[in-house]
């Protein structure tokens, strides 16, 4: 449950138990606790986003007015004060000690149900040569679905679709696994990409969710220990109608004591940036003075190019709230990065550097909006593009998201 709180009483990064409160019989009274977590604060509106990630009842309502007879004398103005601002916010801890306190005479076993609320989440770090990985998890179900921090796997979910299947086995034959270790490893790093364990999530590696009436498969396809720090590539298929869009990760580098992120080519990227330009200028007739084969409106595309470089700040990702938050980065068109490319800056020692912050760029949002509505993305059979887009990287893990209508068994 997502609640709309006044930002001058939450914090970011908050996380505590609290105390739930509603109107029975025209009385407001305790009903329960729970715990609370800001997702987001944006003190220039005024408001603040809290998520109610867990909340037990209590036997019986107890009326405000109750809690407040039975506080301590020194805090009952204290408490009633906080009480009629009917305000949602987080009590100071000797307050609330005192509202516990007070309960305590009323509600039997309340220390076991606080005691009973899960405990908090730790709060993980990233290894920064995991970051591709997490923000390839990650974007694929942010362009799945606008809520997707809400989103949680199907628990035991079923076997994959025909669809998912199929073009697993054409990853397979494009991308071979290199020893029976490698093959389809379901570990806990393959899961930990959104902090799910695999046992209960996962079939065969393959993670469900759903929206609506679609559904999004998931999958890392070749999992590798070591990963290069190139990063993650993600393939993302849309079937009815069909698209493609892929997105290439690339890490990007700072010197000592300096803020100008950058990015140093290893002779690799303007190669693949080059196929997948050679893939949309074949697949799509968008820039033709010749009239498009297909009058279908959701074949319209903005641009031919399907193919995006997103650049990887190597910073720890922000925790917001008990989520983390993707890493820092924008995205780029293909066509823009062969042109930043083509024009590199010295560094000091007088290497060829490129500081991508200069370039035209769409931030997460925009990007993962013009994808959902198909302003971006290939048009045209999706096996066939996917035997040639999977075929760009011979080495390293790529996530496979497939989203499909959802299918009645």
């Amino acid at each position: 449950m997502y609640l709309n709180v006044n930002s001058t009483h939450w914090r970011s990064h908050t996380r505590a138990q609290v105390l739930l409160i509603a109107s029975v019989a025209g009385e407001m009274s305790a009903v329960g606790v729970g715990n609370c977590t800001t997702q987001t604060r944006r003190g220039w509106a005024g408001s603040a986003v809290v998520k109610l990630t867990d909340r037990i009842a209590l036997p019986e309502p107890v009326p405000l007015a109750t809690i407040v007879e039975l506080a301590a004398s020194r805090m009952r103005n204290v408490v009633q004060r906080m009480f009629e601002e009917e305000e949602s916010r987080v009590i100071p801890s000797k307050s609330f000690q005192v509202i516990v306190d007070a309960l305590r005479r009323s509600v039997p076993g309340i220390d076991q149900i606080f005691a009973n609320l899960p405990p908090f989440p730790r709060r993980r770090q990233v290894p920064l040569d995991r970051l591709a990985q997490r923000d390839a998890s990650q974007t694929a179900l942010r362009l799945f679905d606008p809520a997707w921090r809400s989103l949680e796997p199907v628990r035991t979910p079923p076997p994959p679709t025909p669809l998912a299947s199929q073009l697993e086995s054409v990853a397979s034959v494009l991308r071979p696994t290199r020893s029976p270790r490698e093959n389809d490893s379901i570990t806990a790093d393959t899961a930990g990409f959104l902090d799910w364990d695999a046992a209960g999530h996962a079939f065969n590696g393959w993670f469900l969710f759903r929206s609506g009436a679609r559904q999004l498969l998931v999958k890392n396809i070749n999992f590798q220990p070591e990963e290069p720090k190139t990063g993650a590539d993600l393939v993302y298929v849309r079937s009815e109608p069909n698209s493609v869009v892929l997105v290439q990760y690339k890490m990007l580098r700072n010197d000592k004591d300096s803020y100008e992120y950058y990015f140093r080519d290893d002779g690799r990227l303007a190669g693949q940036v080059h196929v997948m330009l050679k893939l949309s200028e074949t697949r799509t007739r968008i820039m033709d003075m010749t009239p498009p084969a297909s009058t279908a409106p959701d074949e319209y595309r903005i641009s031919p190019d399907f193919g995006f470089v997103k650049f990887v700040e190597p910073v720890q990702p922000s925790q917001n709230g008990d989520q983390m938050s993707l890493p820092a980065g924008r995205y780029h068109p293909a066509r823009g990065v062969l042109r930043m490319l083509a024009n590199p800056t010295k560094g000091p020692g007088g290497g060829e550097r490129h500081v991508v912050s200069q370039w035209r760029s769409l931030d997460g949002e925009t990007f993962a909006k013009l994808v959902r509505d198909q302003w971006v993305g290939s048009i045209g059979d999706v096996t066939k593009e996917l035997f040639e887009i999977l075929g760009l990287q011979s080495d390293g893990p790529v996530y496979l998201a497939i989203e499909e209508p959802e299918r009645l068994v």
